[in-house]
């Protein structure tokens, strides 16, 4: 009875013990990690989830670890070096050389409409060699006074497909002008004939060519007619070159369309056939 007693006697004083060092110790972890006079800055504080320390349930306060900042990786000697980018490394290394930009610009001649006019395009095109800067000059210019001005005034929207524009001249302008640069050019395929030399679109032709279209989209016949396109058609006569090119015989025009205004005539009266 008497052994009995003792082990009882020594299972609680065991007991009595480890709460006594339980307490001590949240005594410790509570006056160590959770000060009552600290006030908590929610701004500075971090995530709980980044968090070690040891949050007691009786603790007044929510007090967060600092995070520290992760060390970097030690060098591995078998690692190579960050690459330097003021080091030329071969076989890339190319010689730095300054780019120099003129402030002297060449300045192309430009030419009134009485002058353009006063010759023919062919004699034009022949007084400067292929492949100048003073044949594409002269070049660009005509166009710009004997054509152009035609195309843009017939692209329009056919009025029962608004979103369908009718224009002319389709083929590429550009190969045209790559053309006639590089082609030795020689003749003109409708001769010296007095048409071969431009003419200024007319005040009027805007406007009669507007209103005739616009009476062809509602269907009234005989308004819009091929005698409309026939300044076009002069123009476009003007620009057709022959020669040759590097032996061969070449022949550069475009706008052959306005020989044949049928296919845009369709499109401003029913909506189809042009682009």
């Amino acid at each position: 009875m008497e052994e009995t007693t003792k082990s009882i006697l020594s299972i609680i004083a065991v007991i009595m013990v480890g709460l006594i060092l339980m307490t001590a110790t949240g005594l410790i972890v509570y006056y160590g990690f959770c000060p009552v006079s600290q006030t908590t800055d929610s701004s500075a504080a971090t995530s709980a989830s980044k968090c070690n320390c040891p949050q007691l349930p009786t603790c007044p306060l929510r007090v967060y670890c600092p995070v520290e900042p992760a060390e970097p990786c030690p060098p591995h000697p078998l690692m190579p070096a960050p690459a330097d980018p003021s080091v030329c490394i071969p076989p890339c290394c190319t010689e730095q050389r300054t780019i120099s930009h003129s402030t002297d610009r060449p300045v192309l001649e430009k030419w009134t409409e009485e002058q353009l006019m006063n010759q023919t395009v062919l004699e034009w095109v022949m007084a400067y060699p292929p492949n100048s800067m003073g044949r594409l000059n002269v070049l660009t210019q005509l166009m710009e006074l004997g054509v152009e001005p035609y195309v843009r005034a017939m692209s329009r929207r056919n009025c029962q497909a608004p979103y369908r524009m009718c224009t002319m001249c389709h083929s590429d302008r550009y190969e045209f002008l790559r053309c006639a640069m590089r082609t030795r050019v020689t003749a003109n395929k409708h001769g010296y004939k007095s048409t071969n030399k431009l003419k200024k679109m007319s005040w009027d032709f805007l406007k009669n060519y507007a209103a005739d279209a616009y009476w062809h989209s509602q269907k009234y016949d005989n308004l819009l007619t091929r005698d409309d396109y026939q300044p076009l058609s002069d123009a476009y006569r003007a620009f057709w070159f022959i020669g040759n090119d590097g032996g061969l015989s070449a022949e550069c025009s475009w706008c052959r369309d306005a020989f044949e205004p049928s296919v845009h005539m369709n499109c401003i009266r029913d909506g189809w056939g042009s682009i």
